[in-house]
């Protein structure tokens, strides 16, 4: 899937996100390039008709689903390192939050998905790219100086629970608390069976996947252990 209009992921060079950050992606798989390739072509497969899901949904004043579904994409793409998108899911889905209507960001978040996708294939029709990433995020993404590092942690204030005031939790699984400390991607179906296992409580749960969909791990480990 080509986008064929002003903002090619080439013609974002000069935004302030990185489209995907590499060497994060990378790093949440210990560096393994071939499954990071493999991934990321299976969320390009899950997502590439994204924008088309999301208009029925909205079309259908599908709320709170449209809303589940893009903090899903969010969730997945912070675990990849595709930053652009993950910012602007999360701006939609607060829009949506706050109000039950589309959102004014729906338009850049169709976009971004776009330009997201063609990076993908980019890469793929590439994967030499991945053995030089200084140059290789230099031709794909912006520079986004500290962007990455920051982010997380201003996304999570005000969203998941202190350890004084969480439920009281389970036994989490000991495989889970260690891809927690060592900052591992976790695969959405193996997070579901962790929580269950953590926790009965759906809004603990919840304040869980919100803290490790924001790569906030010090959070959900202090929910955990608290």
């Amino acid at each position: 899937m080509k986008y064929t209009g002003v903002n090619t992921w080439r013609d974002c060079m000069d935004s302030a996100e990185k489209i995907i950050n590499l060497e994060f992606g990378l790093s949440q798989l210990s560096g393994n390039k071939t499954l990071f390739l493999r991934l990321l072509q299976k969320f390009a497969d899950e997502y590439q008709h994204a924008s088309d899901k999301l208009q029925t949904l909205l079309d259908n004043c599908d709320w709170q689903e449209a809303r589940v579904y893009i903090h899903t994409i969010k969730g997945v793409s912070s675990n990849l390192g595709i930053n652009q998108l993950h910012l602007t899911c999360k701006e939609t889905e607060n829009e949506l939050k706050a109000q039950e209507t589309v959102p004014a960001s729906l338009p850049a978040l169709k976009q971004t998905v776009v330009v997201t996708l063609d990076a993908i294939a980019t890469l793929q029709a590439n994967p030499a790219l991945l053995d030089d990433l200084q140059a290789a995020e230099a031709a794909m993404n912006a520079p986004a100086a500290g962007q990455q590092d920051s982010e997380p942690a201003v996304a999570t204030t005000g969203t998941a629970e202190s350890p004084a005031s969480a439920p009281q939790t389970g036994q989490a699984p000991a495989a889970f608390i260690q891809a927690l400390e060592q900052s591992e991607f976790i695969a959405q179906d193996q997070l579901d069976s962790w929580l269950a296992a953590t926790t009965p409580d759906p809004a603990l749960q919840q304040t869980l996947r919100d803290a490790i969909d924001e790569l906030d791990y010090d959070t959900a480990l202090n929910l955990i252990r608290g």
